[in-house]
């Protein structure tokens, strides 16, 4: 691009500047404030409902060792870089275990991401309106409050996501490059990358607009990637290490992520959107949400044609941070050996698809038909998260499970077998029974055959109710049928993933 064509695109970024910026009305800054109110209670509200969960117990744990010990520790997990870990341990010192301080951590780190998010609005031209509805979306919706309160590194992972984008958009924005913006954004990227692998998607998506659109300022990038590489080289080779040396496969270790499918996809969208229980919800969601994104995206194409001027950046940006990344995990859990998927590694793409509809909310004319599909989109966002957010069903309290089962053994003094159909019970219960002081029960894996031949006079049975097979009698039913007895029992968990801990004793032992 020559210098007079680059002094005239940024003069035209200038005046889309100035045109957003008059948007700005005295009410539109205070409902602002009050949309980033509604932030942040959303955040807060029911903060300790939950006890910390299994994955939150591994954080816990890892953070309480040494500082070498927790480098090595995560490193031999391999899934996920240090930098969460190294930051909860600051945040144990300063104020200890108690789980509001422990939950606050997550929670925080979501809080502080309305600041770069209401940034990258401005970088983006947003204006008042797709702004609001940007931070209203994003401040109701179930998903993304729901990682807010878990003890793992996704709130901090969207954190540094958005500050990167920010950064990314004033880069791409400047008429000149400073030192402190490019360490600035090299920074946010490093900070990214280290918390979460699925931050290089971010950087993907960037480096392709780079390479397709801004080829003036490519080297620059390139140079900023490759640094951006060389410091994330040491923890490679620090986990490629590991790799070479463990006896567990990576496999095995991954197993728990399941292979998506087009129901998987749309489930994913449907949690940004707003997921609801009725049937075809998330048809509707998908079909309403996707016809206005399309029509946004079609008619920014038009008018820049029409103008003979470059589409801005923002539609089609926000839409390949909506859809590469998604696409990406997709295809190669779909084609690979091993998949990637999971939905809380997406949240990278969740704040971009909700700015998406937004900023196609903006778009639409003339303005009665711009609030009146507004205020629907808005209601059926709201509505769901707010229902997403008093739900008491979403985790399984292995907390509540194990007091339970220490209270129904109360009178026994040996050990108590607890069979399980798959490893997840042992580490959560063994942690919660052990903080008790309550070490009398043996975790021992079986599978779902191995239950009909179990001889024990006295036993629990811990399973996965979604995980059996549907077309086979339920344990409790099949130990009936053996003539054996079933005590009490106790659940926990999601629909379609509900734990049952049931006690089994043979005739003629005393009952529980």
């Amino acid at each position: 691009m020559t210098k007079q064509k680059e002094a005239a695109a940024h003069a035209a970024r200038l005046q889309l500047h100035a045109d957003a910026a008059q948007t700005w009305s005295g009410k539109a800054r205070a409902l602002t404030l009050a949309l980033v109110g509604l932030y942040v209670a959303a955040r807060l509200w029911r903060l300790t409902q939950f006890n910390l969960g299994r994955d939150e117990l591994f954080s816990l744990e890892t953070a309480r060792l040494g500082w070498r010990a927790l480098l090595g520790a995560v490193v031999a997990d391999v899934v996920h870089p240090p930098l969460f870990y190294l930051l909860l341990k600051l945040w144990l010192a300063i104020g200890g275990e108690r789980l509001g301080w422990l939950k606050l951590f997550p929670a925080l780190a979501a809080i502080l991401a309305v600041v770069p998010l209401l940034l990258l609005c401005r970088e983006l031209r947003a204006g008042a309106f797709a702004t609001n509805v940007a931070v209203a979306l994003v401040a109701v919706n179930g998903y993304l409050v729901a990682y807010a309160h878990e003890l793992r590194m996704y709130s901090l992972l969207l954190l540094f996501s958005l500050c990167a984008l920010w950064l990314f958009v004033r880069f791409w924005h400047a008429p000149t490059l400073t030192r402190r913006a490019l360490l600035a954004l090299f920074a946010a990227h490093l900070l990214l990358v280290y918390t979460q692998y699925y931050g290089w998607l971010v950087v993907g998506v960037e480096t392709l607009f780079v390479l397709g659109w801004r080829h003036a300022r490519a080297r620059t990038f390139a140079l900023l990637v490759a640094g951006l590489a060389l410091s994330f080289a040491p923890w490679v080779w620090a986990v490629a290490h590991a790799l070479s040396t463990r006896t567990v496969a990576l496999s095995t270790q991954l197993s728990w992520h399941y292979r998506p499918d087009a129901a998987g996809l749309a489930a994913y969208y449907a949690l940004l959107n707003g997921p609801y229980a009725f049937a075809h919800s998330t048809t509707l969601g998908l079909l309403g949400f996707g016809l206005l994104v399309g029509w946004a995206c079609w008619d920014a194409h038009r008018s820049a044609r029409a103008e003979e001027r470059p589409a801005p950046l923002g539609l089609y940006f926000l839409l390949a941070l909506a859809v590469l990344p998604v696409a990406f995990a997709f295809a190669i859990s779909r084609l690979s050996a091993q998949s990637i998927w999971h939905t809380r590694y997406l949240i990278i793409s969740a704040v971009p698809y909700l700015l998406l509809v937004a900023a196609a909310l903006a778009r639409l004319r003339p303005r009665r038909l711009r609030w009146a599909i507004t205020l629907a989109v808005v209601a059926w966002a709201t509505l769901s998260g707010c229902n997403e957010m008093r739900r008491t069903d979403t985790h399984v309290a292995w907390d509540v499970l194990a007091r339970e089962l220490s209270a129904a053994e109360a009178a026994r003094a040996r050990p108590v077998k607890v069979y399980m159909l798959d490893d997840f019970p042992r580490y959560p219960m063994s942690f919660y029974l052990h903080a008790a002081g309550d070490d009398r029960f043996e975790f021992v894996r079986v599978s779902a055959d191995a239950v009909l031949a179990l001889a024990d006079d006295h036993f629990w049975l811990v399973y996965d109710e979604g995980a059996w097979p549907p077309d086979r009698q339920s344990p409790p039913e099949i130990m009936r049928g053996r003539g054996l007895r079933v005590g009490p029992a106790f659940d926990s968990g999601p629909r379609g993933h509900r734990y049952v801990l049931v006690a089994i004793a043979r005739e003629g032992t005393r009952q529980i």
